[in-house]
């Protein structure tokens, strides 16, 4: 069952995602689909910080998301 807050998160996320593709700075790309990947790896940190306790190694979760976004779905400054 998808909870609320869950909702709540998807809907932000997917609607940022929309706000840059619509401004310029994002490929066109399925904001929901993005908005669950986002937060499958938010997910997947909480469940390792849960289990491990301050000794969780999120840093490779939180490195491949950065990659993600940053190589995916933010597009190339062309003026560099």
């Amino acid at each position: 069952m998808i909870t609320y807050d869950h909702q709540v998160r998807h809907e932000y996320f997917a609607n940022a995602i929309d706000d840059g593709i619509e401004a310029g700075p994002f490929r066109s790309v399925d904001s929901n689909a993005f908005a669950g990947l986002i937060l499958a790896a938010i997910a997947s940190v909480q469940a390792q910080i849960a289990i491990f306790g301050e000794g969780a190694e999120t840093e490779p979760i939180v490195a491949a998301i950065e990659t993600v976004i940053t190589e995916y779905l933010v597009l190339e400054d062309e003026s560099s």
